[in-house]
């Protein structure tokens, strides 16, 4: 069950552009999942463009419903940076993540490791991390890894970013409508990664300070449990999806508790 959760929990994340592979991407930030890790990113940037253009009728805004009122107001936007150059990548050192551009920071726990830009870029199919290069594949693939980190005990989280200029016509999407959008996709793809059972529901949850939109699921395998929260971070037409996966929801409040907002 450890491997299986690893394998789905970068791919899960991205709901309107890519579907589950069963091969993924392992998170977990060591040497032998970094070697399957840059593989299996290869392979899904070869055939994310036509992926793209399956979804993009299922992500347009004009099919989906408005979010509801219940939504809170504060999960449509972070106070991230100004996204007029394109997308602007984080700084990620070995206990610590700093993102102007998305508007958030962590400060990782003791046991804590995080993928180092080198192999992100080998993820992203990319030779470096650097604004242009990150820009392109974005342009190119629509979703760019942009952090995963995670413990032995397998407790661990990711950020994916998607560029709705590719993905919904450069129509910007606040967190709720995402989520919205993004929903009826989930069972589906959890289960063609193989997990025998899948229970998902739309929430809120309080991160970074405000109360967000988000989806909780459930996820079982071989008599075993793991649970998950994706929360859309929007910042213009660039959509961060931060997702935390543990064991039971205690592990994940825990890592969350980790970020902050700047």
């Amino acid at each position: 069950m450890k491997k299986k959760i690893l394998t789905v929990l970068v791919c899960a994340a991205v709901m309107l552009t890519t579907a589950c592979d069963k091969s993924g991407i392992s998170s977990t930030p060591t040497d032998s999942s970094n070697e399957s890790s840059s593989t299996s990113s290869k392979e899904s940037s070869s055939t994310s463009s036509e992926e793209n253009s399956s979804k993009e009728s299922e992500s347009s805004p004009e099919s989906s419903s408005a979010p509801s009122e219940s939504t809170p107001e504060s999960s449509s936007a972070t106070s991230g940076g100004d996204t007029e150059g394109g997308f602007t990548h984080g700084t990620v050192t070995a206990n610590s993540y700093n993102s102007e551009f998305l508007g958030i920071k962590a400060d990782f726990a003791e046991g804590w490791i995080t993928v180092t830009d080198d192999i992100l870029a080998q993820n992203n199919g990319i030779t470096d991390m650097s604004d242009e290069n990150v820009n392109k594949a974005l342009n190119t693939n629509a979703i760019l890894y942009e952090l995963i980190a995670g413990t032995e005990t397998n407790t661990n989280m990711n950020i994916v970013i998607e560029n709705l200029n590719v993905t919904n016509k450069g129509k910007q999407l606040t967190g709720a409508e995402y989520i919205e959008l993004a929903f009826p996709n989930v069972e589906a793809q959890f289960k063609a990664a193989g997990f025998e059972s899948v229970e998902a529901e739309k929430s809120t949850v309080s991160f970074l300070g405000s109360e967000m939109a988000c989806i909780n699921t459930k996820l079982t395998n071989e008599g075993q449990e793991a649970v998950q929260k994706m929360i859309p971070l929007s910042n213009g037409t660039y959509m961060g999806i931060v997702t935390f996966t543990g064991a039971n929801e205690e592990e994940i409040i825990s890592t969350m508790s980790m970020f902050q907002k700047i």
